[in-house]
């Protein structure tokens, strides 16, 4: 049994992983199931192993979101009803948690905090970046595809460097923008928390040199991995960095 942590508590950068509830929606509960898989195939160990070593199941994880500050999460790809699964938005969202919001009862998240708070807040900074260059328009591309890549056929997407983020941004500002691509920023929910702390690892790596390549923060230097890998990476390869300080129940 961890802390209860009030949303008053949340820090910037804070990153929820949602469990998966007997309520949950059909999607969560496929994502959570498809999993097994892809963290045997990325970290060569079963959800079993996790939790007998850390205490942690992390295929029980459908989601991810990262807290702005008390009472504020960001998240994408977050939708519990079958229009959002077949209109697959892939958008991003900022919510009040502090509001009484009652499409979220039951609804518990895990609460991770990073050590090293000039990272969290290099981590808000990124996410605010992208937050700044939001678009409403429709899409041809979108998170669950991603998702559904990643936790089933294993596609964890390119290296995070210069090049990468510089490509990111790019499309994110929309000028990419096309009939067929959008300036919109199509992340699913854990490809998005992965990516601004790889981002920001990457940039405190270029100002310490001691701290080589990105995958000194998680062990991966990829933004594309499942709820599941996040949450084993945060309690195993990361854990010099992350520690759990509680749960949050809107």
């Amino acid at each position: 049994m961890h802390k209860i942590i009030g949303p008053d508590q949340l820090q910037q950068s804070d990153i929820l992983l949602k469990w998966i509830t007997k309520d949950s929606a059909f999607m969560s509960k496929g994502i959570g199931v498809g999993q097994h898989s892809h963290l045997w195939f990325h970290m060569g160990h079963t959800a079993s192993h996790f939790r007998e070593k850390y205490g942690i199941d992390p295929t029980q994880f459908s989601h991810a979101a990262l807290a702005m500050g008390p009472n504020e999460i960001m998240e994408y790809d977050e939708g519990s009803g079958i229009w959002d699964i077949m209109t697959f938005n892939g958008s991003g969202v900022v919510t009040d948690v502090s509001a009484n919001d009652a499409s979220r009862k039951g609804i518990k998240y895990l609460v991770v905090r990073a050590h090293d708070r000039e990272l969290a807040r290099r981590t808000w900074k990124k996410a605010i970046s992208i937050k700044s260059f939001w678009q409403t328009e429709k899409s041809t591309s979108y998170g669950i595809r991603k998702l559904l890549n990643s936790a089933i056929f294993h596609k964890r997407g390119q290296t995070i460097n210069d090049d990468k983020i510089r490509r990111e941004m790019t499309k994110i500002k929309g000028e990419q923008n096309s009939w067929w691509r959008t300036n919109r920023a199509n992340f699913f929910c854990s490809q998005f928390v992965t990516f601004v702390y790889l981002w920001a690892a990457h940039d405190m790596g270029k100002i310490d040199s001691t701290l080589g390549s990105i995958k000194w923060l998680l062990g991966v230097d990829q933004a594309r991995i499942s709820p599941a890998e996040l949450a084993a990476r945060l309690v195993s390869t990361g854990r010099s960095n992350f520690e759990i300080v509680g749960e949050f129940a809107p």
